[in-house]
């Protein structure tokens, strides 16, 4: 802040001091101009006043000092000038402006370029009578003589320019200083304060407004430490409360999932034996439906048992696991499902081995190809793909199925989450595979990312990190 507010201030002094400068020049000149003017139509008045048939013309415009003095006929003929000039040589005055303007009884200063003398005046010239007629009396001054004093007094000018200026630029950084020295102390302070660390001491500032500003922020500073004071304190019981609760949910969900799966396996039980002594074609049907559904409550349950099981670990027993072989053992047990819909499915890659418990592999594995699978189209193609690089071993399964759209790709990996939820239910999904895979890669800190791309497919890629270990033979 201090360096802007000082380059600020600095450009606006120069600026200001530069404008000056220039208009002071500007006027310096002017005035000299001016000044020149009077003094040519002063000295054209005296010698008007003066001059008669008896004047010794020689001696008469020799007076005027540095002013150039002429005396000029009526019909233009030069007749004296105070300047040395061939007198027979020059030309007829009588077409110059400042001759015309005094000839019309209205004289007037000229500045013009003498052909004469090859340099640039100012003129004025008066018409005066005679016994034997009238002459013209022209005054004149070199421009160059005014733009000599002009330039003689531009160092002087300068000089107080530089002095001006720097006493500014002293006197706004003491100011500048003086402002934000306060300021820098807020700053401090609520840098502190960000830390938890707050501090009460008075900020003294140079002026009134400025420490009235300061004691208002202190005040303010107090109370959001106060505040954050009660918030941690607050949030610490929060944290507390919710680990207990999510302990507790946890045991729920586990025990719950228990004490369902036994009836649910007592009713399958049952209901194969009425499906075994059925004659009756209408009860077919329901037996049937409570077959399937009887079966998506058992897969549901033991989701959510796996998933219990997953956040409960404490302790894992990861062993040498050929992602290759589990691949093919997912892909051998839903051969089934595969073939029903006419999917194309491929193996491509390193067989690698990854360290983990072969069950969990076996999870993840199955999770990704049953969804590529169960939310593919018919005839569509499954992609399964193991990668190896240095210490990396990369798994990718990609489908060209239903795709999912980029709003919910964020929420994919969350528990019973559903694309199309009435799709799901037809092809038996619980909502919870995914969840899995990311719970199991979380578990061994592996990372997991999807690609979706409407009417290409999708694409989960799991990466083993630190896992690689090649299979020889």
């Amino acid at each position: 802040m201090r360096k802007r507010l000082f380059i600020y201030i600095t450009v606006m002094i120069a600026a200001g001091l530069v404008s000056f400068f220039l208009l002071s020049a500007s006027v310096i000149y002017t005035n000299n101009i001016n000044l020149s003017k009077d003094t040519i139509m002063e000295t054209a008045k005296i010698c008007a006043g003066l001059y008669n048939d008896d004047t010794d013309i020689s001696a008469f415009v020799q007076a005027g000092n540095n002013t150039r003095i002429t005396i000029i006929a009526s019909d233009g003929t030069v007749i004296a000038d105070s300047r040395p000039l061939d007198l027979s040589a020059a030309e007829t005055h009588l077409n110059r402006p400042e001759i015309q303007a005094a000839l019309n009884g209205s004289p007037a200063v000229y500045r013009r370029y003498s052909d004469s003398l090859g340099v640039y005046f100012i003129y004025y010239a008066l018409k005066v009578e005679t016994n034997s007629g009238y002459v013209f009396i022209r005054t004149a001054i070199p421009v160059a003589n005014i733009e000599t004093y002009f330039h003689q007094s531009l160092p002087l000018l300068m000089f107080l320019l530089i002095a001006v200026g720097l006493l500014c630029f002293a006197f706004t950084h003491g100011m500048i200083v003086r402002i934000t020295k306060p300021f820098s102390s807020v700053e401090y302070k609520l840098r502190l304060l960000a830390n938890g660390e707050y501090i009460s001491e008075p900020i003294a500032g140079s002026y009134e407004e400025i420490n009235k500003i300061t004691r208002e922020i202190d005040e303010i500073a107090l109370i959001l430490q106060n505040s954050f004071d009660s918030l941690r304190d607050e949030k610490e019981k929060n944290v507390t409360e919710s680990r207990e609760n999510a302990k507790r949910r946890e045991e729920f969900f586990a025990n719950a999932s228990h004490e369902l799966k036994t009836p649910l396996t007592a009713i399958k039980g049952f209901n194969e034996l009425t499906a075994i002594n059925n004659k009756d074609e209408n009860i077919s049907k329901y037996i049937d439906s409570i077959t399937r559904e009887t079966d998506r409550m058992l897969t549901l349950i033991g989701d959510m048992l796996k998933l219990s099981e997953l956040e409960s670990a404490q302790e894992i027993n990861p062993v040498p696991v050929s992602l290759a072989a589990v691949v093919n053992e997912v892909s051998d047990t839903m051969s089934t499902a595969i073939n029903e819909k006419s999917i194309i499915f491929e193996t491509f890659g390193d067989d690698c081995m990854v360290t983990a418990e072969q069950g969990h592999i076996y999870e993840l594995v199955k999770n990704l190809i049953e969804n590529a699978v169960r939310y593919n189209n018919h005839g569509g193609r499954v992609l399964v793909v193991i990668e190896s690089d240095k210490n990396l071993v990369r798994l990718t399964v990609a489908d060209n199925g239903i795709s999912i759209p980029h709003e919910e790709q964020a929420r994919i990996f969350e528990r019973f989450y559903r694309v199309e939820k009435s799709r799901s239910q037809r092809s038996g999904g619980t909502g919870l595979g995914l969840s899995i895979v990311k719970h199991i890669c979380a578990l061994y800190g592996w990372k997991v990312s999807l690609k979706s791309k409407p009417g290409v497919g999708t694409e989960i890629t799991v990466l083993f990190e630190n896992n690689k270990e090649r299979v020889t033979e």
